[in-house]
């Protein structure tokens, strides 16, 4: 997939001319780079995407988004066996919808660091909350796009889902048991084993991706499941204090439209 421009957003030229006298969509903004016949404008910091010209065949006027806010962190006390999994950032996709000659504003959210729920992100009108951030020992999991995973030491419940964008955080066990995993776009995160939800998995950018999954909770034994994912997932609890697993990814904004004869 060749890169076309990594130029801020509103500085960089789509392309749309596909030769015949017959336009396509060009717009502009954020990381542009080509699947096929499509164009695809990648947000990792806030920006706008700009449509500048219209396509000779209305139905051509659509575009695919995919939104994800930042990840949920852990929970940030000093027992660090106990604390629950960072919900994924809340994720929305949408295919075929209408744009405009004009401009569209994008914001993207951070990952959360330790303690603290993941930032939102916006576009077309839509808002994903960040990730809830997992619970402290004997603490609830906080509500984010997906929520976090209920802290060790009783069993608290984790975290729910803010505006329907993802699923709720895991229960905790009592003590000598288990942290909740945070929640994922795709399930809620586990209680037992204590794994985090699962993620979205797409190619909206012609790649294989995965998005907002939930962090895995802590548990009392030497290791803790890590999350994985490209954008938009929870901390986890990876058993051991220099681990970077404790702080959520930050989100993305990927949109996707036809520019070129298929």
């Amino acid at each position: 997939m060749p890169l076309l421009s990594t130029r801020a957003a509103g500085s960089a030229r789509g392309f749309g001319f596909a030769g015949g006298g017959e336009n396509f969509l060009l717009a502009t903004g954020g990381t542009i780079t080509q699947d096929g016949a499509f164009q695809v404008h990648t947000f990792t910091t806030g920006g706008t995407f700009e449509v500048t010209q219209l396509a000779t065949d209305p139905a051509n006027d659509v575009i695919e988004y995919l939104l994800a806010a930042g990840g949920g962190g852990t929970g940030n006390d000093g027992n660090q066996s106990m604390l629950g999994g960072g919900g994924g950032g809340g994720c929305k996709t949408e295919s075929g919808q209408p744009v405009a000659v004009q401009t569209y504003p994008v914001s993207v959210g951070s990952g959360g660091g330790r303690g603290s729920n993941g930032g939102s992100t916006s576009f077309y009108g839509q808002t994903g909350n960040g990730g809830g951030r997992g619970g402290n020992q004997n603490q609830q999991g906080i509500p984010g796009g997906s929520g976090g995973g209920g802290g060790q030491g009783k069993p608290n419940p984790g975290g729910g889902s803010q505006s329907g964008f993802g699923n709720p955080g895991g229960q905790a066990g009592d003590a000598w048991s288990w942290a909740g995993g945070g929640g994922g776009k795709n399930g809620a995160g586990g209680s037992s084993p204590k794994v985090g939800g699962a993620s979205l998995p797409s190619s909206i950018d012609g790649q294989s991706k995965n998005f907002s999954g939930g962090g895995g909770g802590a548990s009392p034994g030497p290791t803790g499941p890590q999350a994985t994912g490209d954008f938009g997932t929870g901390g986890s609890r990876a058993g051991s204090a220099a681990s970077p697993g404790f702080v959520g990814q930050g989100g993305v904004v990927i949109v996707r439209y036809q520019y070129q004869k298929a």
